[in-house]
């Protein structure tokens, strides 16, 4: 399960959020088609990360947290490895045309990966821009998946938000690890990390203000007023900056999402007063 990044998969909630913002998540067939995209997706992301670790392995190794991953580590074989990534494939393929998901956005994903694996994660901003484009997929391929596409207020505020994510990952390794973490980390400034860092903090809110008072959504149009949510995102960003800036995390945001209950508690609220707000009015 450690190979696979099961833990990983929360990343793929945002494949929900375009059917949950047209008011569609409780049709039965978009909910359907929601719920296949999820985990078809979150098994092509498991392959990636299986590739991504054969191709690290040896400099994982050397890496203070990362040896312990189960290919560094020993603990599973390459050929088992490279069984899975068929597997996977295989299974997620088959899977896609039999249920007719959009097939596109997946090869993109792989192709934008392999490309990281490969070496795009040695050049500086590329690197985070793969990480960031990860994100908008998942969006893209959940719009596709209820057919109503996306706003371009939500598309700028994920965009903002993946940017976020990415900066404050490579600002707190370079922090903990310093620029030997990795080979782009050399050009990297911990000024200019942290200045990128600030920006799309400021981005994703003030687009995400706007998506709300967005007139042409769905949740305008049900009567939602949705600006409410604003102080809880505002709260939620503060509350992950605040953990970044402890110095005890690399700056994965799953690990440091799942390992503050505050913060946990937060996004629940926030899921949970969203829910309250379309489907009640």
């Amino acid at each position: 399960m450690q190979l696979l990044r099961v833990r990983h998969w929360t990343k793929n909630i945002l494949i929900f959020f375009p059917a949950a913002f047209s008011g569609r998540i409780m049709e039965p067939y978009f909910l359907k088609r929601n719920i296949l995209g999820f985990f078809i997706f979150s098994a092509v992301s498991s392959m990636i990360y299986i590739y991504n670790d054969l191709q690290d392995m040896d400099k994982d190794r050397k890496h203070p947290k990362k040896k312990e991953r189960p290919l560094a580590s020993g603990k599973v074989a390459v050929q088992t490895a490279y069984g899975l990534i068929f597997a996977i494939g295989l299974s997620a393929g088959v899977f896609s045309l039999l249920c007719r998901i959009p097939v596109k956005y997946l090869i993109i994903y792989l192709g934008i990966n392999i490309i990281y694996s490969r070496g795009g994660k040695d050049v500086p901003l590329l690197d985070v821009s793969i990480l960031a484009s990860g994100y908008i997929l998942r969006l893209l391929f959940g719009g596709d998946l209820s057919g109503t596409g996306v706003s371009g207020w939500m598309f700028l505020t994920v965009m903002s938000a993946a940017f976020y994510l990415g900066f404050g990952k490579r600002r707190n390794e370079l922090r903990r690890f310093g620029a030997g973490g990795r080979k782009c980390l050399d050009a990297y400034s911990d000024a200019f990390l942290d200045n990128s860092f600030q920006m799309f903090t400021v981005l994703t809110i003030v687009f995400y203000s706007l998506t709300c008072m967005d007139r042409e959504t769905y949740v305008a149009k049900c009567g939602a007023d949705f600006i409410w949510t604003v102080p809880v995102v505002m709260l939620i960003c503060l509350r992950y900056n605040r953990l970044l800036d402890s110095g005890t995390s690399d700056g994965d945001p799953v690990d440091v999402v799942l390992k503050d209950r505050f913060l946990i508690g937060m996004i629940i609220f926030y899921i949970m007063s969203c829910a309250a707000l379309l489907y009640g009015c």
